[in-house]
């Protein structure tokens, strides 16, 4: 199976972190339940999709988080804890709302662990790996929501025209 790149870039990072100690298992304790938890709310988004197109958007979206869970899942002692079950969502955009809250919330926690991390420190950039992907998903999150209100302005006749 071919990973995605997200997943090889982090398989790679783990790959250099020379001393695999508790802050390491820590790190990846954090980043599995941050992912999980994006995972939960992007499926719900996936599951609400209003279109083809956004649900495959959303299909490869949720595969580069689990593929990212998958890499981290083999270095927490005990294996990652009960995943997060994605919400029982009817309304598309309210879970697309709840997902880019979520991610962007997500993004700003996980960035907190990067910064108290040494610069250049693999662990770090593990961390920054998975910021830099949380914020990739936040501005697809966020451009699909402003179609979607740019839309809807013109077809009931908000717009400035």
């Amino acid at each position: 199976m071919n990973r995605t790149e997200s997943a090889q870039k982090l398989q790679k990072i783990i790959a250099q972190v020379e001393n695999q100690d508790a802050s390491f298992h820590a790190v990846c304790a954090v980043l599995v339940q941050v992912l999980s938890r994006v995972l939960a709310t992007e499926t719900t988004v996936w599951a609400t999709a209003i279109s083809l197109a956004h649900k495959e958007k959303l299909d490869g979206m949720c595969r580069e988080v689990r593929e990212l869970i998958d890499v981290l899942a083999p270095f927490i002692p005990g294996g990652p804890h009960m995943p997060v079950r994605p919400a029982v969502e009817n309304s598309w955009w309210y879970s697309l709302s709840e997902a880019t809250h979520v991610v962007e919330e997500s993004a700003e926690q996980l960035s907190a662990v990067v910064a108290k991390q040494e610069k250049r420190a693999n662990l770090r950039n593990m961390a920054a790996r998975v910021v830099s992907l949380l914020r990739d998903h936040y501005n697809i999150l966020m451009a699909e929501s402003q179609l979607w209100l740019d839309d809807f302005s013109n077809q009931d006749g908000f717009s400035d025209k």
